[in-house]
């Protein structure tokens, strides 16, 4: 009995620990798998196939609207405003011999008057002084024939004092008739008023400024322009207009444009930014066309510089060009293979390379974290046309960095 309920114990022990021993030897007898690391998909970038460069390269610079020629009216004499043209107030266009104001004449004229009176007196004393020198030149040859006379027996100093009273008459006329002229403030030439300070019965003094006038005929503004953007700028050499750029400004919400002409740079460089001033001339400006309006001094404008490009330069994207001036140009094999370029321009959109791509090459504008040399990719849009650039005008992109 006792050695039956042994048995019955033992024996399903025995019957775990050998199935135990059985699966131990199972597992280690296994064939192990066959290590394998997993693939990683090529990433997937966007590319652009290089375009030869056609557009000109646009400069785009500011500046503000000024009068080529600007004077103030400035009396010369004093005197109450007699008279004013309707003309005369700030915004209107005049002629050039235009009167503007008139100041009361009452006083020049008694001044001529007056001046007159004694240019005929000082010329009367001359006859006068003449007429006994030929009197006293006689008397002296026949009472003292063949002997010297002095001048004053001649009368000779009374006659140049008379003569010189003449003179000083003479000019004391011309001062008159000048002084009343002044009383004429009148226009000098084509223009515009820009500002009157004078009204009918209003004194004014010699020397006080009674208003400002500017030409129309032509507008300048001044660009501030960078030391390498001055590759791009074109200036005409004073014989021929061969520098062209377009003014814009945006007027009642919409943008009009008039044709300037880049004439001649600044004097001097601004110190502080080291940029170069260039001056643009814009041909009859301050009237309205019929599908622009008038410009106004003092508007803040927008100006264009245009420059052909260098015939072998292509254009790429901005963003396909990284910060060592490179672009990751996309081989055959769909590898990638980092190639330095030259840049000639590089603008907010665009860039202008001059050197290290080819026409008809394609190159990665993805940004990618991590690029190595023969990396492979694959190309969104495989078997499609990659996207190229979005135009090839390459503009001036100021502030823009790489």
């Amino acid at each position: 009995m006792k050695r039956s309920a042994l048995f019955r114990i033992v024996l399903p022990v025995a019957v775990v620990l050998v199935a135990l021993v059985i699966s131990v030897a199972m597992i280690k007898m296994r064939p192990k798998p066959a290590h394998q690391r997993p693939e990683r998909p090529a990433p997937l970038v966007t590319a652009q196939i290089v375009k030869p460069a056609v557009d000109p390269v646009v400069i785009t610079g500011y500046g503000t609207v000024v009068a080529k020629q600007r004077i103030e009216i400035i009396p010369q004499v004093n005197g109450r405003v007699e008279a004013k043209s309707l003309r005369f107030e700030a915004g209107e266009f005049v002629s050039a011999g235009d009167t503007l104001l008139v100041i009361e004449q009452t006083d020049y004229l008694q001044a001529r008057a007056l001046a007159r009176a004694n240019l005929a007196a000082a010329r009367t004393t001359l006859a006068m002084a003449e007429q006994e020198g030929r009197i006293a030149r006689g008397e002296w040859e026949r009472l003292h024939a063949g002997e010297q006379a002095s001048p004053l027996v001649l009368h000779e100093p009374q006659i140049a004092q008379a003569r010189a009273s003449v003179d000083a008459a003479s000019a004391a006329l011309d001062l008159a008739e000048t002084n009343l002229s002044r009383c004429y403030l009148t226009a000098p030439f084509d223009g515009r008023v820009e500002a009157s300070m004078a009204d009918l019965g209003q004194y004014l003094r010699a020397g006080t400024t009674v208003g400002a006038f500017y030409s129309t005929d032509i507008a300048e503004v001044t660009v501030p322009v960078s030391a390498e953007d001055m590759e791009w700028i074109r200036v005409a050499d004073g014989r021929k207009a061969d520098a062209p750029v377009t003014v814009r400004a945006d007027l009642a919400g919409h943008t009009s444009t008039w044709p300037g002409q880049a004439v001649r740079l600044g004097g001097t460089v601004d110190p502080a930014t080291r940029q170069v001033p260039v001056v643009v001339e814009i041909p009859d400006p301050f009237r309205a066309g019929v599908d622009r309006p008038a410009l106004l001094t003092g508007m803040f404008v927008t100006v264009d510089f245009r420059k052909d490009p260098p015939p072998a330069a292509v254009t790429i994207l901005r963003d396909a060009l990284r910060t060592d001036d490179t672009v990751w140009v996309i081989t055959p094999e769909r590898t990638l293979t980092i190639r330095p370029v030259q840049v000639a321009h590089a603008g907010t959109r665009n860039t202008l390379i001059t050197a290290g791509l080819e026409p008809g090459e394609m190159i990665c504008t993805s940004n990618l974290q991590v690029v190595t040399e023969g990396m492979p990719v694959r190309v969104k849009g495989e078997g499609e046309k990659p996207a190229a650039a979005n135009g090839d005008t390459i503009d001036s992109g100021k502030g823009a960095g790489r």
